[in-house]
Protein backbone atom coordinates (compact mmCIF):
# COMPACT_ATOMS: atom_id res chain seq x y z
CA UNK A 1 0.00 0.00 0.00
CA UNK A 2 1.27 3.48 -0.92
CA UNK A 3 1.31 5.90 2.03
CA UNK A 4 -0.80 3.95 4.50
CA UNK A 5 -1.37 4.55 8.20
CA UNK A 6 1.23 6.87 9.74
CA UNK A 7 2.89 7.79 6.45
CA UNK A 8 3.62 11.44 5.65
CA UNK A 9 2.07 12.75 2.44
CA UNK A 10 2.53 16.11 0.72
CA UNK A 11 -0.35 17.25 -1.51
CA UNK A 12 1.00 20.04 -3.74
CA UNK A 13 -1.49 22.56 -5.19
CA UNK A 14 -4.18 20.60 -3.39
CA UNK A 15 -7.19 22.58 -4.64
CA UNK A 16 -10.29 21.33 -2.88
CA UNK A 17 -8.29 18.59 -1.19
CA UNK A 18 -9.55 15.48 -2.93
CA UNK A 19 -6.23 13.67 -2.60
CA UNK A 20 -5.58 14.99 0.90
CA UNK A 21 -8.90 13.52 1.99
CA UNK A 22 -8.11 10.21 0.33
CA UNK A 23 -4.77 9.74 2.07
CA UNK A 24 -6.07 11.06 5.41
CA UNK A 25 -8.87 8.50 5.26
CA UNK A 26 -6.18 5.82 4.93
CA UNK A 27 -4.51 7.02 8.10
CA UNK A 28 -1.72 9.08 6.58
CA UNK A 29 -0.58 12.44 7.97
CA UNK A 30 -1.09 14.93 5.16
CA UNK A 31 0.44 18.33 4.49
CA UNK A 32 -1.64 20.16 1.89
CA UNK A 33 -0.49 23.38 0.26
CA UNK A 34 -2.30 25.73 -2.12
CA UNK A 35 -2.22 29.45 -2.81
CA UNK A 36 -6.00 29.71 -2.37
CA UNK A 37 -6.94 30.04 1.33
CA UNK A 38 -10.41 28.77 0.46
CA UNK A 39 -8.86 25.35 -0.08
CA UNK A 40 -7.89 25.37 3.58
CA UNK A 41 -11.47 26.12 4.59
CA UNK A 42 -12.60 23.03 2.73
CA UNK A 43 -10.09 20.92 4.71
CA UNK A 44 -10.51 22.59 8.09
CA UNK A 45 -12.50 19.74 9.62
CA UNK A 46 -10.60 16.87 7.99
CA UNK A 47 -8.48 15.01 10.51
CA UNK A 48 -4.76 14.34 9.93
CA UNK A 49 -4.54 17.19 7.38
CA UNK A 50 -2.46 20.34 7.88
CA UNK A 51 -3.10 23.07 5.35
CA UNK A 52 -0.67 25.82 4.35
CA UNK A 53 -1.59 28.78 2.15
CA UNK A 54 1.47 29.63 0.07
CA UNK A 55 2.23 30.81 -3.45
CA UNK A 56 4.69 28.15 -4.60
CA UNK A 57 5.63 30.18 -7.66
CA UNK A 58 6.66 33.30 -5.70
CA UNK A 59 7.37 32.26 -2.11
CA UNK A 60 10.26 30.14 -0.90
CA UNK A 61 9.74 26.39 -0.79
CA UNK A 62 8.00 25.92 2.58
CA UNK A 63 9.05 22.30 3.17
CA UNK A 64 12.82 22.66 3.02
CA UNK A 65 14.48 19.82 4.94
CA UNK A 66 11.25 17.83 5.37
CA UNK A 67 10.79 14.36 3.91
CA UNK A 68 7.57 12.65 2.83
CA UNK A 69 6.62 9.09 2.03
CA UNK A 70 4.52 10.32 -0.87
CA UNK A 71 4.40 13.59 -2.82
CA UNK A 72 1.27 14.12 -4.92
CA UNK A 73 0.96 16.67 -7.73
CA UNK A 74 -2.10 16.64 -9.97
CA UNK A 75 -3.03 19.16 -12.67
CA UNK A 76 -0.26 21.55 -11.70
CA UNK A 77 3.06 22.39 -13.33
CA UNK A 78 5.78 24.78 -12.15
CA UNK A 79 9.07 23.50 -13.49
CA UNK A 80 11.35 25.19 -10.92
CA UNK A 81 9.76 22.94 -8.27
CA UNK A 82 10.98 19.68 -9.81
CA UNK A 83 14.19 19.63 -7.73
CA UNK A 84 12.36 20.51 -4.51
CA UNK A 85 9.79 17.78 -5.10
CA UNK A 86 12.51 15.18 -5.56
CA UNK A 87 14.36 16.41 -2.50
CA UNK A 88 11.16 16.10 -0.45
CA UNK A 89 10.99 12.34 -1.01
CA UNK A 90 11.97 10.14 1.91
CA UNK A 91 13.96 6.96 1.19
CA UNK A 92 11.60 4.65 -0.73
CA UNK A 93 9.21 7.58 -1.07
CA UNK A 94 6.83 7.79 -4.03
CA UNK A 95 6.22 10.73 -6.36
CA UNK A 96 2.77 10.71 -7.97
CA UNK A 97 2.62 13.29 -10.75
CA UNK A 98 -0.17 13.77 -13.25
CA UNK A 99 -0.85 16.82 -15.39
CA UNK A 100 -1.57 18.01 -18.90
CA UNK A 101 0.83 17.67 -21.82
CA UNK A 102 1.49 19.38 -25.12
CA UNK A 103 -1.45 18.89 -27.48
CA UNK A 104 -4.06 19.61 -24.83
CA UNK A 105 -4.78 22.96 -26.47
CA UNK A 106 -6.72 21.09 -29.14
CA UNK A 107 -9.20 19.95 -26.49
CA UNK A 108 -9.44 22.91 -24.10
CA UNK A 109 -7.60 24.49 -21.21
CA UNK A 110 -4.84 24.74 -20.20
CA UNK A 111 -3.43 25.69 -23.59
CA UNK A 112 -0.42 27.79 -22.50
CA UNK A 113 2.78 25.76 -23.13
CA UNK A 114 4.10 26.95 -19.76
CA UNK A 115 1.54 24.69 -18.13
CA UNK A 116 1.93 21.71 -20.46
CA UNK A 117 4.54 18.97 -20.21
CA UNK A 118 6.72 18.46 -23.26
CA UNK A 119 7.18 14.90 -24.56
CA UNK A 120 9.45 13.00 -22.18
CA UNK A 121 9.87 16.02 -19.91
CA UNK A 122 8.53 14.36 -16.77
CA UNK A 123 10.72 11.29 -17.24
CA UNK A 124 13.74 13.54 -17.67
CA UNK A 125 12.86 15.48 -14.51
CA UNK A 126 12.61 12.18 -12.61
CA UNK A 127 15.86 10.75 -13.98
CA UNK A 128 17.49 8.60 -11.33
CA UNK A 129 14.20 7.63 -9.69
CA UNK A 130 12.80 4.15 -10.20
CA UNK A 131 9.74 4.52 -12.44
CA UNK A 132 6.92 2.25 -11.29
CA UNK A 133 4.38 3.40 -13.89
CA UNK A 134 4.25 5.97 -16.65
CA UNK A 135 1.61 6.91 -19.21
CA UNK A 136 1.69 9.55 -21.90
CA UNK A 137 -1.06 9.69 -24.48
CA UNK A 138 -4.29 11.19 -25.74
CA UNK A 139 -7.73 10.24 -24.48
CA UNK A 140 -10.56 10.15 -26.98
CA UNK A 141 -12.68 12.17 -24.53
CA UNK A 142 -10.18 14.29 -22.58
CA UNK A 143 -12.89 16.25 -20.83
CA UNK A 144 -15.29 14.02 -18.86
CA UNK A 145 -18.84 14.34 -20.14
CA UNK A 146 -20.58 12.99 -17.05
CA UNK A 147 -21.25 16.47 -15.57
CA UNK A 148 -23.67 16.99 -18.46
CA UNK A 149 -25.61 13.80 -17.68
CA UNK A 150 -27.90 15.21 -14.98
CA UNK A 151 -28.90 18.06 -17.25
CA UNK A 152 -29.14 15.78 -20.27
CA UNK A 153 -31.33 13.36 -18.32
CA UNK A 154 -33.69 16.16 -17.31
CA UNK A 155 -33.56 17.50 -20.84
CA UNK A 156 -34.75 14.16 -22.16
CA UNK A 157 -37.72 14.33 -19.82
CA UNK A 158 -38.54 17.79 -21.16
CA UNK A 159 -38.51 16.95 -24.87
CA UNK A 160 -40.09 13.50 -24.35
CA UNK A 161 -43.67 14.64 -25.01
CA UNK A 162 -42.84 15.72 -28.54
CA UNK A 163 -41.31 12.30 -29.27
CA UNK A 164 -44.61 10.58 -28.52
CA UNK A 165 -46.67 12.37 -31.20
CA UNK A 166 -47.26 9.26 -33.28
CA UNK A 167 -48.26 7.32 -30.18
CA UNK A 168 -50.87 9.96 -29.31
CA UNK A 169 -52.47 9.45 -32.69
CA UNK A 170 -52.50 5.67 -32.35
CA UNK A 171 -54.19 6.03 -28.96
CA UNK A 172 -56.72 8.44 -30.45
CA UNK A 173 -57.57 5.95 -33.17
CA UNK A 174 -58.05 3.18 -30.63
CA UNK A 175 -60.36 5.44 -28.58
CA UNK A 176 -62.44 5.95 -31.74
CA UNK A 177 -62.71 2.20 -32.19
CA UNK A 178 -60.43 2.15 -35.24
CA UNK A 179 -57.52 -0.15 -35.93
CA UNK A 180 -54.36 2.00 -35.58
CA UNK A 181 -51.74 1.73 -38.30
CA UNK A 182 -48.29 3.15 -38.94
CA UNK A 183 -49.76 5.39 -41.63
CA UNK A 184 -51.85 7.12 -38.97
CA UNK A 185 -48.76 7.98 -36.94
CA UNK A 186 -46.99 9.37 -40.00
CA UNK A 187 -50.05 11.39 -40.95
CA UNK A 188 -50.21 12.81 -37.43
CA UNK A 189 -46.68 14.14 -37.73
CA UNK A 190 -47.57 15.81 -41.04
CA UNK A 191 -50.88 17.18 -39.78
CA UNK A 192 -49.44 18.75 -36.67
CA UNK A 193 -46.06 19.75 -38.02
CA UNK A 194 -46.06 23.50 -37.37
CA UNK A 195 -47.47 23.63 -33.81
CA UNK A 196 -45.53 20.53 -32.76
CA UNK A 197 -42.29 21.95 -34.14
CA UNK A 198 -42.92 25.16 -32.18
CA UNK A 199 -43.52 23.13 -29.00
CA UNK A 200 -40.49 20.97 -29.73
CA UNK A 201 -38.25 24.02 -30.17
CA UNK A 202 -39.55 25.49 -26.92
CA UNK A 203 -38.91 22.28 -24.99
CA UNK A 204 -35.50 21.82 -26.62
CA UNK A 205 -34.55 25.37 -25.62
CA UNK A 206 -35.60 24.67 -22.04
CA UNK A 207 -33.59 21.44 -22.02
CA UNK A 208 -30.51 23.10 -23.51
CA UNK A 209 -30.78 25.94 -21.02
CA UNK A 210 -30.88 23.49 -18.13
CA UNK A 211 -27.85 21.58 -19.39
CA UNK A 212 -25.90 24.84 -19.72
CA UNK A 213 -27.04 26.05 -16.31
CA UNK A 214 -25.92 22.78 -14.70
CA UNK A 215 -22.52 22.88 -16.40
CA UNK A 216 -21.91 26.56 -15.59
CA UNK A 217 -23.04 26.21 -11.98
CA UNK A 218 -20.55 23.46 -11.21
CA UNK A 219 -17.83 24.98 -13.38
CA UNK A 220 -17.97 28.38 -11.68
CA UNK A 221 -18.62 27.42 -8.07
CA UNK A 222 -17.28 23.89 -7.60
CA UNK A 223 -13.75 24.15 -6.21
CA UNK A 224 -13.17 20.48 -5.48
CA UNK A 225 -12.00 18.37 -8.47
CA UNK A 226 -14.86 16.06 -9.44
CA UNK A 227 -14.10 13.16 -11.76
CA UNK A 228 -17.19 10.98 -11.38
CA UNK A 229 -20.81 11.08 -10.20
CA UNK A 230 -19.67 9.38 -6.99
CA UNK A 231 -17.24 12.25 -6.33
CA UNK A 232 -20.13 14.70 -6.76
CA UNK A 233 -22.32 12.74 -4.34
CA UNK A 234 -19.50 12.53 -1.79
CA UNK A 235 -18.84 16.25 -2.15
CA UNK A 236 -22.51 17.05 -1.59
CA UNK A 237 -23.04 14.70 1.36
CA UNK A 238 -19.79 14.78 3.34
CA UNK A 239 -17.94 17.72 1.81
CA UNK A 240 -18.60 21.42 1.65
CA UNK A 241 -20.99 21.34 -1.28
CA UNK A 242 -24.35 20.96 0.44
CA UNK A 243 -25.56 24.47 -0.42
CA UNK A 244 -24.50 24.26 -4.07
CA UNK A 245 -25.97 20.79 -4.46
CA UNK A 246 -29.31 21.73 -2.91
CA UNK A 247 -29.41 24.93 -4.96
CA UNK A 248 -28.97 22.85 -8.10
CA UNK A 249 -31.70 20.43 -7.01
CA UNK A 250 -34.08 23.26 -6.15
CA UNK A 251 -33.50 25.02 -9.47
CA UNK A 252 -33.97 21.74 -11.32
CA UNK A 253 -37.15 20.90 -9.44
CA UNK A 254 -38.68 24.32 -10.11
CA UNK A 255 -37.71 24.26 -13.77
CA UNK A 256 -38.93 20.71 -14.28
CA UNK A 257 -42.23 21.46 -12.53
CA UNK A 258 -42.88 24.47 -14.75
CA UNK A 259 -42.00 22.66 -17.96
CA UNK A 260 -43.95 19.54 -16.97
CA UNK A 261 -47.02 21.65 -16.20
CA UNK A 262 -46.77 23.39 -19.57
CA UNK A 263 -46.19 20.21 -21.58
CA UNK A 264 -48.19 17.55 -19.72
CA UNK A 265 -51.10 17.60 -22.17
CA UNK A 266 -50.22 20.40 -24.61
CA UNK A 267 -48.65 18.07 -27.20
CA UNK A 268 -51.72 15.81 -27.65
CA UNK A 269 -53.94 18.91 -27.53
CA UNK A 270 -51.97 20.56 -30.35
CA UNK A 271 -52.16 17.34 -32.33
CA UNK A 272 -55.89 16.89 -31.82
CA UNK A 273 -57.26 20.41 -32.13
CA UNK A 274 -56.63 23.68 -33.92
CA UNK A 275 -55.29 25.81 -31.11
CA UNK A 276 -52.44 28.25 -30.66
CA UNK A 277 -49.30 27.25 -28.81
CA UNK A 278 -49.76 29.80 -26.01
CA UNK A 279 -53.32 28.70 -25.35
CA UNK A 280 -52.33 25.04 -25.41
CA UNK A 281 -49.58 25.65 -22.86
CA UNK A 282 -51.94 27.56 -20.56
CA UNK A 283 -54.54 24.81 -20.87
CA UNK A 284 -51.95 22.26 -19.82
CA UNK A 285 -50.90 24.38 -16.82
CA UNK A 286 -54.54 24.69 -15.72
CA UNK A 287 -55.09 20.95 -16.07
CA UNK A 288 -52.07 20.22 -13.87
CA UNK A 289 -53.07 22.91 -11.37
CA UNK A 290 -56.57 21.48 -11.06
CA UNK A 291 -55.20 17.98 -10.43
CA UNK A 292 -51.93 18.48 -8.53
CA UNK A 293 -51.65 15.13 -6.73
CA UNK A 294 -52.45 12.80 -9.66
CA UNK A 295 -50.19 14.80 -11.98
CA UNK A 296 -47.35 14.83 -9.42
CA UNK A 297 -47.63 11.04 -9.18
CA UNK A 298 -47.67 10.83 -12.97
CA UNK A 299 -44.53 12.98 -13.22
CA UNK A 300 -42.78 10.76 -10.64
CA UNK A 301 -43.77 7.64 -12.59
CA UNK A 302 -42.34 9.14 -15.79
CA UNK A 303 -39.04 9.86 -14.02
CA UNK A 304 -38.97 6.36 -12.55
CA UNK A 305 -39.65 4.76 -15.93
CA UNK A 306 -36.89 6.87 -17.49
CA UNK A 307 -34.39 5.94 -14.77
CA UNK A 308 -35.18 2.25 -15.15
CA UNK A 309 -34.82 2.54 -18.92
CA UNK A 310 -31.42 4.22 -18.56
CA UNK A 311 -30.38 1.48 -16.12
CA UNK A 312 -31.12 -1.09 -18.83
CA UNK A 313 -28.92 0.73 -21.37
CA UNK A 314 -31.94 2.32 -23.09
CA UNK A 315 -33.63 -1.04 -23.76
CA UNK A 316 -36.37 -0.16 -21.30
CA UNK A 317 -37.51 2.72 -23.50
CA UNK A 318 -38.93 0.17 -25.94
CA UNK A 319 -41.61 -0.50 -23.34
CA UNK A 320 -41.64 2.80 -21.43
CA UNK A 321 -42.17 5.21 -24.33
CA UNK A 322 -45.30 3.52 -25.77
CA UNK A 323 -46.83 3.22 -22.29
CA UNK A 324 -46.07 6.86 -21.44
CA UNK A 325 -47.38 8.06 -24.80
CA UNK A 326 -50.59 6.05 -24.50
CA UNK A 327 -51.17 7.18 -20.90
CA UNK A 328 -50.51 10.84 -21.80
CA UNK A 329 -53.21 10.74 -24.46
CA UNK A 330 -55.72 9.38 -21.98
CA UNK A 331 -54.67 11.99 -19.42
CA UNK A 332 -55.40 14.66 -22.02
CA UNK A 333 -58.76 13.08 -22.89
CA UNK A 334 -59.79 12.91 -19.22
CA UNK A 335 -58.56 16.34 -18.13
CA UNK A 336 -59.32 18.62 -21.09
CA UNK A 337 -62.68 19.27 -22.70
CA UNK A 338 -61.68 20.33 -26.19
CA UNK A 339 -64.97 19.60 -27.94
CA UNK A 340 -65.54 23.31 -28.65
CA UNK A 341 -62.32 23.52 -30.65
CA UNK A 342 -62.16 22.50 -34.31
CA UNK A 343 -60.36 19.25 -35.07
CA UNK A 344 -56.96 19.44 -36.72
Amino acid sequence: MIAGAGARVLDVACGGGRHARLFAARGAIVDAVDRDPAAGAALAEVGHVRFLAADLERDAWPYEGQRFDAVVVVNYLHRPLFAALRAALAPRGVLIYETFAHGNAAFGRPSNPDFLLAPGELLQACAGLHVLAFEDGVLALPQPLWPLLPGAFTGFLLVGPILCTGLYELSRRRALGEQPRLAHAIAAWRRGTRPLIALGLLLAAAAAGWVLFSALLFKLFLRTPIDSPFDLLRYAVVGQGELLFWLWLLAGALGAALVFAASAVSAPLLLDRRIGLRRALLTSVRAVGDNPLPMAIWAALIMLATLLSLATLMVGFVLAVPVIGHATWHAYSDLVDATALPER
